[in-house]
């Protein structure tokens, strides 16, 4: 398993992104161990941003990250939680789901 660079982390997305510390810290304080299938991908955005697009149960990164208006690391932990296989079949179903429909806001 791959473990974030939680200070990292969240220092490109205050200073880069402009997110307030207390919405990062909110995500990172319990941010799982991260799958080895999507550990390069982690570090490579860590080094410069750029997203290797990984494909997890047919999904990519960038389409959960564009169909639900998603963080990369936001992303990453629910593409994460698919890979886990302590996970119920009708728990993980749902997530796929859910992770396919667009989201839309008015």
């Amino acid at each position: 398993m791959y473990e974030l660079d939680k200070e990292k982390a969240r220092k490109i997305m205050i200073e880069e992104e402009g997110y307030t510390p207390y919405k990062v810290d909110l995500l990172l304080k319990d941010y799982p161990s991260i799958h080895e299938k999507l550990g390069d991908t982690v570090t490579q955005w860590l080094l410069d941003r750029t997203i290797n697009d990984v494909v997890i149960e047919g999904l990519s990164i960038k389409q959960v990250m564009i169909k639900r208006q998603l963080h990369f690391l936001v992303a990453i932990k629910k593409l994460n939680t698919l890979l886990d296989k302590n996970i119920p079949i009708k728990v993980r179903n749902s997530l796929l789901r859910r992770l396919n429909r667009q989201v839309i806001f008015k």
